[in-house]
């Protein structure tokens, strides 16, 4: 135990560890922020827009009635209300509303796009609420079904195994869906973006791990002791995991408490298929879907930081070890620029870093229709990421200790 905490003392002692890891948490601050930027509300009483926390509080008050289970009642009355404020200034689009038209229907805008996606065409077209008839307007909720099934003919076509696993997924959904005002679908994806960054921070603090004792020879002394190979990777490996686990959870702590703060907490409660698509498989709320996405990306994180640590037991250059976890990093990311989509994919996930990226990240996964399909088998793409990075932890550990203890040094050689 004294050496695991000589040994964290001396990773935490280095400068770019601390410049690293105190850019971790600037992050965190930030990107917490950021979103709130994006909030712009048209005030009628100063005729103009309003922006950040001004916007949020104004926001707030006009949805409050929209508030709590969503209904097919209230499906009706915001496609009332919707025609009837379009026919009012003469246009088409809600797009093309002046700013008093946009205020009109501002209580209703969080769940349109749920009625253009429920109501839309087999084809995967969203429907024009102009042309819906409140009249003869099939149940909201089994219009989500239907279009799910339609939409996995449209995404699996030749793979009905991966039709029957979306829609036994989505029949767990609990309906009817909630909503809450406060925390947004872009605040959430800000969330995968730090997370992304929180990885090449900890990268960083933990590609010298090895490879600094092999640049001054240290390790040829160290390796002569008596815990001084396999005890000692070990204790190494522990300390660099030990090390990224609690300055992600720091991260995570100060990102999502100042979430809570600029947007209250009534918004955990929203129901995912609200913030995102109302086809989604996740069951639950938005709270549910930001702790599942920071608990899998931890375990993604481990497995690329275990990697890492293989990488500098192999190499004698910080700047090589660096360079070189850091390109395996982004890896997932570079796929998607070369192969098609429906392929990377899958191909990400044989990377520890699988699922942590920006427009390739894990959120997408969760809100995304993508299977691995193997003969009747099929396999929905984040169980398939998080998976692999669970076998993939004690791989590179093993892997690690076994380099380290067979490693001789240039140095030594000569």
């Amino acid at each position: 135990m004294h050496l695991l905490f000589l040994e964290i003392k001396r990773i935490l002692s280095s400068r770019s560890s601390q410049i690293a890891i105190g850019a971790a948490v600037l992050f965190s601050i930030l990107l917490a922020y950021v979103p709130i930027t994006f909030v712009y509300y048209y005030s009628p009483e100063e005729q103009k827009f309003v922006s950040g926390f001004q916007a949020i509080k104004d926001e707030q008050a006009m949805r409050s009635d929209l508030e709590g289970a969503i209904t097919q009642e209230d499906i009706i009355n915001a496609i009332t209300k919707y025609q009837a404020v379009l026919s009012k200034y003469g246009v088409d689009s809600r797009y093309k509303l002046p700013n008093e038209g946009s205020y009109e229907i501002e209580d209703i805008k969080p769940i349109l796009h749920m009625i253009e996606e429920a109501y839309g065409s087999e084809d995967g077209l969203a429907a024009n609420i102009l042309d819906l008839s409140t009249n003869e307007l099939p149940d909201f909720y089994e219009s989500c079904s239907t279009h799910l099934a339609n939409n996995m003919v449209l995404e699996q076509k030749d793979h009905p195994a991966a039709q029957s696993a979306a829609v036994t997924s989505y029949s767990k959904v609990s309906i009817p869906f909630s909503y809450y005002y406060g925390i947004s679908s872009s605040a959430i994806e800000y969330e995968g973006l730090l997370i992304a960054l929180i990885l090449f921070c900890c990268t960083i603090v933990c590609a010298p791990v090895f490879s600094s004792e092999y640049q001054t020879g240290s390790d040829n002394i160290l390796r002569c002791t008596k815990y001084g190979r396999k005890e000692l990777a070990i204790t190494k490996i522990l300390s660099a995991v030990i090390i990224s686990s609690t300055v992600f959870l720091i991260c995570f702590a100060v990102w999502f408490g100042l979430a809570l703060t600029f947007w209250g907490t009534k918004g955990l409660y929203t129901s995912v298929q609200i913030l995102f698509t109302v086809i989604g498989l996740i069951d639950g709320n938005a709270m549910h879907f930001i702790f599942l996405l920071a608990a899998c990306s931890l375990i993604m994180l481990i497995s690329s930081i275990c990697l890492t640590l293989f990488i500098s037991s192999k190499v004698s250059s910080n700047m090589v070890s660096l360079a070189i976890a850091f390109l395996i990093s982004i890896m997932p990311l570079m796929l998607t620029w070369f192969i098609p989509s429906n392929i990377a994919c899958i191909a990400k996930a044989l990377f520890p870093s699988g699922g942590i990226g920006l427009n390739n990240g894990f959120l997408y996964d969760l809100i995304d229709f993508h299977f691995l399909n193997i003969g009747n088998i099929a396999i929905w793409t984040p169980y398939l990421i998080v998976g692999v990075a669970c076998l993939e932890i004690p791989l590179w550990i093993f892997m690690t200790i076994r380099s380290y203890k067979t490693h001789i040094s240039e140095k030594a050689a000569s």
